[in-house]
């Protein structure tokens, strides 16, 4: 038992469409295996396979030539009988915006089922009777209900085989050159074309009609459309691919050949603008490009209309597998249809053709928004669809005035549309009333100093044209024009009065007078851009790019003059050429990327730049992941080499955060800042890192200076039995010392266990110096009261000895030479005599040993502590000489045994 709901679940399921279109669904079961020669019958006549299960299908056909597929088949089951069941029903195909397609078809007809076919039959809805009658040779017959199949009025399809049943479907298709004709470089490029496609077409046994502007070519069945689409995309995939290769870009439409002679009018006749088609890729409607079959992709066309359903039209491409791998990846962004929708002609202002210049909502804008770039890296590759699903509700109910609401939007629409019309900002009325206020002679910086609004009637004019009223502009204007006869701003503001009256030529005489009185280079590199932007409104593209390479010598630092000309060469076709422009453009500045991405005047070869913006975009996105990554290691990286408190780990973080941001969006500029951010902050890591081994370096040199010192005023303590503290805190240091002067500190986890020990040991060395403070006074008075005490004694030493010497001599000495009661009380009281002098003597002895102590001092305690220390330096260092002389002995003994 085969069900059609198994079918119906298999198909996609869409929220929203894009194309509803009427038709015809083709339920197939079968029993044992499905012939190719069945399957290349309903290709043949237009059918798309929608979805299949085991033994049975389901197909769509968009116009009758089911029947006529189902009557060759009958005809042929009559002579080889096929076990074959056919259902006919009417159903809609669909479209989704992302270019997937659907079936869809009435809820009673999708609870059916059949049983496995024993003989061949074909069902047809009673809806679709009507149709079977259009066709001759074709009739149906009333049906008995069959089990399983939904209860309606179904009917038998009936072939007369004397008629033929071939399909109708054929095509005409065109190739034309891009380009001027008389052009020499044209007809060089068309022939050599030409000559390359000559061989295909002689090949595949094709006729032709070939000349200067055109070639056409009958295809008549759709296996012959299919493989002519693909042998031309693989051809110019070739010469673009051929370095030697005379590349020529040409358009390619495949057009029903219903109603149409085969003659070299027919490019004429045919409804379509040539100037708008992307060059390089064939283009057919709807109806035709989905029977090419799965080796190709079908890309919209933003700027034709929808209610044209099936009959609109498309382009096709190749898919990544039919092109063998020759081709790269190509970008798929969203872009809001009704932005590129629209009957008027491009709007001078902002290059919409929603809207006439004079309804055209940049009027309204007064500042330069340079800075709205910003906001536009924060939207992700994911936010095109919701934003062009948005911009297109809010234009669906009002064109002009969408416009005007998108603009104030604060969300990520707003955004979108603010930077929309900045890229048209050249050509805006904001940028006169700057320009007419700049006084720079250079476009660097030509808006940052802006003077005061000067001379009369100008300003109002200009207000009153943002206002629409154009009777007070012209009357204000005829004054200043009398006022100001050689001024330049008049004369501009003449010139956009004539534009939005759709008088060009009167409007490019009025540039050139404004640029003819200009006097400084940014003015005439203004007036410039406006002219060619009205050349480039009425498809002279070629004087547009002259005057914009004009703009470019007054302004060569003002990038949009180069921008605008590579978007000159889009709209006549020459992507190519202008992809080494905005690739070059995207290399200088990756804001770029995403003016390209959304600029709706570049449509006609937006499937071109995709493709090669492709490979730019895969290898930033790769370098991004890996750059995501190593944000990652760099956050552990500061942690793991600095302490929480460090001041660089504080100012890192805030710059972690900005690349965390970046690594959450899908943005062009964004994989670059992160990329760059993350090379950036790796640098200042290795910089900060090495600077700070430096300076741990040069403080553990200093720290050691200080220990020493330490030692040195500790080390004549005479009482070391009350210096364990000192002793444990000065070890300590000693230790976390000697370990930061053998560790490497180009690791992590040594350099921030050095930063530690730095700290304790600045800390413990801080209390040392402390304690040092009442030891050297202790020391100091110590060595002090020695040294006095040994000069004292000295002194005394000497004292008594000349006290002893000095009385007996004074005593004998009187009594030889002095008479008198003197004598005797110097003999009576001697001992006194000899008593007082000793004492006299100890003082003296006392006072002259304390000032030659204190002479002397600081130089015997620098003397003599200098000896101390080196012999103390000597016999460690003797020492250690010895433990390893002891340590060489007995490994050397080791290896004797």
């Amino acid at each position: 038992m085969y069900s059609f709901s198994e079918l119906q679940e298999s198909l996609p399921s869409l929220k929203q469409s894009r194309i509803v279109s009427g038709g015809f669904g083709l339920w197939v079961v079968w029993s044992g295996q499905m012939t190719k020669a069945l399957t290349q019958t309903l290709q043949d006549h237009g059918g798309i396979k929608m979805t299949s299960a085991p033994s049975q299908a389901l197909w769509f056909f968009s116009s009758t030539e089911v029947f006529k597929a189902l009557a060759r088949l009958q005809i042929w089951a009559r002579l080889n009988p096929l076990h074959i069941f056919f259902q006919v029903i009417p159903a809609s195909f669909l479209v989704g915006w992302d270019m997937t397609i659907s079936l869809s078809v009435s809820a009673d007809l999708t609870v059916q089922n059949m049983v496995s076919p024993s003989s061949f039959e074909v069902l047809v809805h009673p809806k679709c009777v009507a149709d079977v009658k259009g066709i001759a040779g074709l009739s149906t017959d009333p049906v008995n209900t069959l089990p399983g199949v939904a209860n309606v009025e179904w009917a038998t399809l009936q072939a007369d085989p004397s008629y033929s049943y071939e399909s109708s479907l054929g095509w005409y298709f065109i190739i034309k050159p891009l380009g001027n004709p008389l052009d020499r470089d044209f007809m060089q490029g068309w022939r050599h074309f030409f000559s390359s496609a000559e061989s295909i077409i002689q090949r595949l046994g094709i006729k032709f009609i070939f000349n200067e502007t055109c070639l056409i070519l009958p295809l008549e069945n759709l296996r012959l459309l299919r493989t002519w689409c693909k042998e031309m995309i693989s051809l110019v995939h070739s010469i673009k691919s051929d370095p030697d290769g005379n590349y020529w870009p040409c358009t390619m439409v495949a057009v029903q050949k219903e109603g149409r002679n085969f003659n070299e009018d027919l490019p004429r006749k045919v409804n379509l603008d040539w100037q708008r088609l992307t060059p390089d890729y064939p283009y057919l409607t709807y109806r035709y490009a989905y029977l090419l079959g799965s080796e190709f992709n079908i890309n919209q066309v933003a700027y034709f209309s929808e209610r044209l359903g099936l009959d609109n039209w498309c382009y096709a491409s190749l898919t990544e597998d039919a092109e063998s791998g020759t081709g790269g990846g190509s970008l798929h962004v969203s872009a809001p249809r009704r932005l590129q929708a629209g009957v008027e002609s491009e709007c001078f202002y902002c290059g919409l053709k929603t809207h006439r210049p004079i309804d055209c909502p940049s009027r309204q804008i007064i500042p330069l928004r340079p800075k709205v770039w910003e906001k536009f890296v924060s939207l992700g590759m994911d936010d095109f669809d919701k934003i062009s699903q948005e911009v297109d509700d809010i234009l669906s109910a009002d064109q002009v005035g969408g416009l005007a609401e998108l603009l104030d939007n604060k969300g990520k629409s707003g955004v979108y549309m603010r930077c929309l019309f900045e890229i048209s900002q050249p050509f805006q009325l904001r940028l006169f009333s700057h320009l007419w206020r700049s006084r720079s002679k250079d476009w660097e910086g030509a808006f940052d100093h802006l003077s005061p609004e000067e001379g009369e009637y100008i300003w109002a004019a200009l207000e009153s044209l943002r206002l629409n009223n154009h009777s007070n502009a012209e009357h204000l204007l005829a004054q200043a024009m009398v006022r100001y006869p050689r001024s330049y701003q008049p004369r501009s503001l003449q010139a956009l009065l004539h534009m939005e009256a759709e008088d060009l030529n009167q409007a490019l005489f009025f540039f050139e007078e404004a640029q003819r009185l200009s006097y400084t280079d940014v003015q005439r590199a203004v007036f410039s851009m406006n002219q060619a932007r009205c050349y480039e409104t009425q498809m002279s593209f070629e004087k547009a790019i002259q005057l914009y390479k004009q703009a470019e010598q007054f302004a060569p630092s003002w990038l949009d003059t180069v921008y605008r000309q590579a978007v000159c060469l889009i709209k006549m076709g020459f992507t190519e050429h202008a992809m080494v422009i905005l690739l070059d453009f995207i290399a200088r500045d990756a804001m770029y990327f995403n003016r390209i991405l959304i600029d709706p005047e570049i449509e006609r070869g937006r499937f071109h730049i995709m493709n090669a913006l492709w490979d730019i975009w895969d290898e930033a996105k790769n370098e991004a992941e890996e750059a995501r990554e190593q944000v990652e290691q760099l956050e552990s990286k500061l942690f793991q080499w600095f302490t929480p408190e460090n001041e660089f780990l504080e100012k890192s973080r805030g710059k972690l955060e900005v690349l965390q941001r970046l690594t959450k969006v899908e943005n062009f500029v964004a994989f670059k800042r992160l990329q760059s951010g993350v090379m950036q902050m790796e640098a200042e890591l290795q910089e900060r890192v090495a600077s700070e081994i430096k300076v741990v370096e040069k403080r553990v040199s200093i720290l050691l200076e200080r220990l020493i010192e330490v030692q040195r005023e500790a080390s004549w303590f005479p009482f070391p039995k009350l210096l364990r503290e000192f002793n444990r805190d000065f070890n300590f240091c000693a230790d976390k010392l000697n370990w930061l002067k053998t560790q490497n500190l180009h690791t992590a986890e040594n350099f921030r266990k050095g930063q530690v020990y730095l700290g304790e040991v600045d800390e413990r060395l801080h209390v040392l110096q402390g304690r040092l403070v009442t030891l050297r006074v202790i020391r100091d008075a110590t060595f002090f009261i020695l040294l006095l005490g040994r000069n004292f004694i000295w002194m005394e030493l000497v004292g008594l000895g000349v006290a002893i010497i000095l009385v007996p001599l004074l005593i004998y000495g009187m009594q030889n030479y002095i008479t008198g009661w003197a004598v005797d009380l110097l003999l009576k009281e001697k001992w006194q005599l000899q008593k007082g002098l000793i004492l006299i003597l100890s003082i003296v002895a006392m006072a002259v040993s304390a000032l030659k102590t204190a002479i002397i001092f600081e130089k015997r305690k620098e003397q003599l502590f200098n000896e101390e220390y080196e012999k103390a330096v000597t016999s460690r260092k003797d020492r250690k000489k010895n433990s390893r002389r002891k340590q060489n002995g007995k490994k050397s003994k080791a290896k004797k045994s």
